[in-house]
Formats: structure tokens, sequence, C-alpha cells
């Protein structure tokens, strides 16, 4: 039995599917185009006639709206004879997308003015497109058109229009477009400052904002009508009270359709000034005791009034200003100065006191016046003076008389005129004779009376002085100076007379000041043991030392030994501690035969004749930068340095006592 197998080969066969397939811009599209025939067929797909893929499957990630059109599967087969089977299939791809919406473009209105807003889909998959209108303000307004009535500057922004769409499956898509509204108004105009007062010679700026929509053309400053200045400040650096009026800032604006609008404000500007002062006083002198005088001072023209108004008199006199104050009024006040007196004479003026709006107060003056006030002489002194004059001595009668107008002097003697230039206050006798002694009579007379004085001249004869009181005086004076000069001698001898028989046997100099020292308390030193003398055998009390810093010391003279000369129980000269910051060197008195300054610092051998210096002790070689010496004889003497400092004390130097210094 035979076996035949039989392949029976037939043509491509496509699935058929839908003609038109739907899908959202922006998703992934696919498609398989699903194909049976034998031999297997082979399959591609085709886009307007163009090769897309190379077998049965159709893949777009993202889908975009020029994708859609028409597709076209193939499919072909080759049968065993060579002949070609061919199938195809076709299908519409519709990407559906959201609308691109237009809107009208940079609307411009004027405040108060109408407005519409359009809105249109200019491409949308599908069109069925719905618009709504998104204001400034947040609200929602449906429909292509969105209409504005008197629209104000607050409306000012952009504005949103949205177009909502629907896909094939209920799905919506969402285009939208934004356009800008510009609401125009004319300048609004603000001065700062508002209703100023200022004082004269005060600084002034004015300031001008300006709120335009679009910004202001110009803008200028006028003062009472007149233009000042075209920028948005004014400044006056010393005002004056012409400055004082109506200040106008003004803009100007053009709209979008050339319309031109004015904006302005206004301010008022206050100038304070000080019065004109005036004075108005007498006309002629017054007479003392009889003219009664009264002085009006104004204040006029000044801003505001004054607080106070006052008259002032200068009394040139004593070098006084006296003010007389008048509540009755401030800008007009009579002064009622009485019957004139002499000393109402002098220069009178007014002061108008004015307070400020910066709370200063300034005054303003008037011109001076003077008030001449005439009055009789009067002579001042006693009446009935005794004068005492020496023969042959010159004598002067003066007489001062105060009067105004001056007063016209005459002098008299035992009634007769005497004969003197004319007005003149003082009689003069350049030698006084016998004769001249008498009474005088001095006579001051003006137009308004005369006053008089009498003295009585007196003439003493030569013989009769007396001048016992002023020898004696002068003989216990020179006396006096006589007794001190022998006194400063002796004093002097004593100290420079030599010590002979300290010199002998302690070989000591006593050393001395250039000026006199003053004494310190001395104490005893409880530290330093008792030390033999050396050159007396004898016992000396403990080491004595002082609490004040010291530089150099002085040992007494001869009179200060205690007992006698030497070998005896007698002791050295006392040792008095005395401090003198300000000397640097010991002087050695003329016992030595040497009256060198010995510096402290000094090394022996150094001075011609050879001498030894003081001993000198420092403390850690420095103790408040002072130098400190054994007072006792030069080195040889047995007297040992000084021991450690006491407690408590500060400086010291040591000194061989055998009794406490003298008080």
């Amino acid at each position: 039995m035979v076996n035949v197998s039989v392949d029976v080969q037939y043509s491509p066969e496509i699935i058929m599917f839908d003609n038109v397939t739907y899908v959202i811009e922006g998703k992934e599209f696919i498609i398989v185009c699903k194909v049976s025939g034998n031999p297997t067929p082979d399959v591609k797909w085709k886009y307007n006639g163009n090769q897309v893929s190379q077998n049965e499957t159709l893949q777009y990630g993202d889908i975009r709206r020029h994708q859609s059109g028409e597709y076209t599967c193939e499919a072909n087969n080759t049968f065993w004879n060579n002949e070609i089977a061919m199938e195809d299939e076709a299908f519409y791809l519709n990407v559906q997308y959201p609308p691109t919406i237009d809107v009208t473009q940079l609307l411009i209105r004027k405040e108060y003015e109408s407005v519409t807003f359009t809105c249109d889909a200019i491409d949308a998959n599908p069109m069925n497109t719905m618009f709504t209108w998104l204001s400034i303000d947040g609200k929602m307004t449906p429909g292509a058109k969105l209409n504005l009535y008197n629209v104000t500057r607050d409306r000012t922004g952009e504005y949103e229009c949205i177009g909502n769409n629907t896909y094939h499956n209920g799905e919506q898509g969402t285009g939208s477009n934004t356009t800008y509204f510009d609401v125009q108004y004319g300048p609004e105009v603000v001065i700062q400052e508002s209703n100023i007062k200022i004082k004269e010679g005060a600084g002034m700026t004015l300031t001008c904002e300006v709120d335009s929509n679009p910004p202001v053309d110009s803008h200028s400053w006028t003062n009472n009508g007149l233009t000042i200045s075209s920028n948005l400040s004014y400044s006056v650096e010393m005002v004056n009270r012409n400055d004082t009026g109506v200040y106008n800032c003004t803009a100007k604006t053009t709209f979008y359709n050339e319309d031109v609008d004015t904006g302005y404000d206004t301010t008022y500007v206050v100038v304070e000034y000080l019065p004109n002062v005036g004075i108005v006083g007498p006309s002629a002198a017054a007479e003392e005791g009889i003219t009664r005088v009264t002085v009006t001072c104004t204040a006029t023209d000044g801003l505001p009034d004054p607080t106070s108004l006052a008259l002032l008199h200068v009394n040139e006199t004593v070098n006084q200003v006296d003010r007389i104050e008048n509540q009755d009024g401030v800008t007009n006040n009579t002064f009622d100065l009485g019957v004139m007196q002499r000393w109402n004479n002098g220069s009178y003026y007014c002061e108008a006191n004015s307070k400020f709006v910066d709370k200063s107060v300034e005054s303003a003056i008037s011109t001076k016046i003077p008030i001449i006030v005439h009055y009789k002489p009067s002579i001042s002194g006693q009446d009935n003076e005794t004068m005492d004059v020496t023969i042959g001595s010159p004598a002067s009668l003066i007489c001062r008389a105060d009067a105004y107008p001056d007063a016209n002097v005459t002098w008299k003697k035992d009634g007769e005129k005497l004969n003197v230039e004319e007005d003149s206050s003082t009689y003069t006798i350049a030698s006084v004779v016998e004769d001249d002694g008498g009474k005088y009579i001095c006579i001051a007379e003006n137009y308004l009376g005369k006053d008089q004085r009498e003295i009585q001249l007196n003439v003493i004869l030569s013989q009769g002085r007396t001048d016992i009181p002023l020898i004696a005086g002068i003989s216990a004076g020179i006396l006096l100076l006589l007794i001190v000069i022998i006194v400063l001698a002796v004093m002097i001898k004593r100290q420079k007379k030599p010590d002979k028989k300290k010199t002998e046997a302690s070989e000591m100099s006593p050393l001395h000041f250039q000026q006199t020292p003053q004494p310190l308390e001395i104490h005893e030193n409880p530290d330093v043991a008792n030390n033999d003398t050396g050159d007396t055998g004898k016992k000396r009390k403990s080491n004595m030392y002082t609490d004040a810093p010291m530089s150099t010391f002085k040992t007494e003279s001869d009179q200060n030994n205690v007992g006698g000369g030497g070998g005896s129980d007698d002791l050295d000269d006392i040792a008095v501690l005395y401090a003198q910051p300000n000397r640097k060197s010991l002087h050695q008195s003329a016992d030595s035969g040497n009256k060198n300054h010995v510096p402290f610092d000094a090394e022996p051998g150094e001075y011609d004749p050879p001498q030894e210096p003081p001993r000198r002790y420092k403390e850690d070689n420095n103790v408040e930068g002072l130098t400190y010496a054994d007072l006792d004889h030069a080195p040889g003497s047995g007297v040992t340095a000084p021991k450690k400092q006491p407690e408590g004390t500060t400086d010291y130097a040591t000194v061989d006592f055998s009794r406490t210094a003298p008080q």
C-alpha cells in the first residue's frame, strides 16, 4: 500500500477589522494584521503608499495628529508553480487631539469704557469645542465671547479662553490661549507735603507723586499760576515771605486713542516771618520832675502775630538794659514812663518776640531813639569841707557837678569871684601862700537852676610840722634789719665750725643738705643685733630704720653730742634720719677738706683727692629706683652692713644711734 501526501496551497486571507480606528494623540497605538495562507504569506504595512512596517504589527509609541490617515496591510505568498498570490486590507486611523484656541490679542481701553473678548478653535479633532473665559478675578464665564462694561483699572491683566472637545472614548481634550487687557487711566497726582508752615530762611522741598497708565508725558510745578519747575520735585534753599502761596503739581498723559488727560494736586505754603517793629517817642527833651513821657511800640506785617511786645531801656551810665513789659497788646503797645528823672536818660527800642512753627522763638527790634532828660546841677561831695595845706605846697579844689545840659561853674573866695577858666570844675593853686587861706564857694548853674558847695582852706606854716613818728619808724626798721643780719652771721659761723673731737675720734665728716629736710619717725630694728662700735669700745643700741623712701641723710653737728669728747663714755653724734628724694649725692663738709658732691654710684679713687664714696645698698639692686647709704664712717670703722629689712616696711637704711632723734 502506498501513502501519498497532498499539500494544498492557497492564497493569503486577511481577517477583517474595522475600517476606522480612533486613537488619542500622544498615546501608544498598536495594530496586528492577522493573515492565513499556504505557503505562509509575507506581511507588511503601508501608509500613503509608503511601507511603514515589514511584519504584521504596526506600532507607534507616541501617536501624533499628522499620523492620521489610511493604512494598508498587504500579504502575499508564492505557490509551487511560482505563481504569486496577494491580498490587502485597508483601514483609516483617526488621531484625535484637543482644540487650538485663537483669541483677540492686547485689548486696550480707557477706564470706564467697555470691551468684548472673542475666542475660537482654529483646529481640533473632533471640532465639537465648548468655550469658557477665565477672568483675572478667577471668575469663569462660558461662551466664546466675554463682555466687560465700564471697566476699571483693577480689570487690567491676563484673561484665558479655554476650549474643550470630546474624544471617541468620552474623554475630553483641552486647549487654551490668553490675552492681555490693559485699562488706561489718567494721572493721579499727590503732593506729599500738605498745607505747609515754614519759617523764613529755612529750606523747603515739595515732592509730587504721580500714578498714571500709560506713564505721564510731562509734569510741572506752578506757584500762584506761574511755572517754576518741570521736575517732580521743587526745592528752595531759603524761603522768604514772597514764597507764600498756592503750589500746583500738574501731569499730562496721552491715551491709546490720542486722547489727553491731565491731573494735578494742590498744597498751600505759609512762610512765617518776623514783624516790622516801630517806635514813637517824645520829640523834645524832657525836664526832670516836670515832663511825663510815653513811648509807643508797633509790630506790623508779621506772621504769626508776636507773642510779646516790650520796650527796652539802654542805661549807658550803668551799662544796663532794662526791659519794660506790657500785656495790653502784642501789635500796638503804649508805655507810660511817668514823670522823667535823670536816670531815664538813654536809648530806647522796642522788641517783639514771635514763636514759629518749629517751636523756636525769635526777636525783631526797632531802631533806637534817645530820650533826653534835662536836670539842674547837683554837686557831689560833702558841703563845708575843710582842707589843710602846708604853705608852699600845691592845692586843688574840686567841684564835680552833675547836670544836663552841662553846668556853668564859677568860683568865689570870701565873696569875691575868682578869675578862672570858664566852666572849670577844678580850682588849682600851684604854691599855697598864707593869703590863700579862706572860704571858697563853687557854684554850678544851668537854665534849670543851680547848686553850690563851700570849701574851707587852712594854710599850715612849715615850722609847725612834726616828723618824730616818721623818724622813729625809720630808726626802728634799721635796727631790726641789723639784728637780723647779726643773727644770721652767728648761725652761719656756728654751722661752719668743725667738730674737732668728733673728727679725731671717728674721722667722719658731717653730711649736709642744700635745703632743710624734714625729720622722719625712727624705729628700732629688732632683727639687727647690737654690734661693737670699733673706735669707742662701747656697745651701741640696735640699728634703726625708717619706713619712708630716702636717698640722702644728715648727721647733726657738735651741739647734739651726748657728753664729752672721745675716750669717755660719750658716743658719736646723734644721727637724725631725713628724706630728701631729689638728692642724688652726699656733700662732704669743710671738715674733711673736700667739698665735692660724692655720687652714690662713684667708684673708689674716682675723685681727686681720693675719697671713698658713701656705702650704698639696694634691695634686689633696685628698690623703687633709690640708693641708700650707711651713714657711719668710711670703710674700716667697724660698722656692719644692714641686715634683713623689717617686715611691714618698704625702704630702709641702717645707722648707729645712741638715742632716738630729738623731737
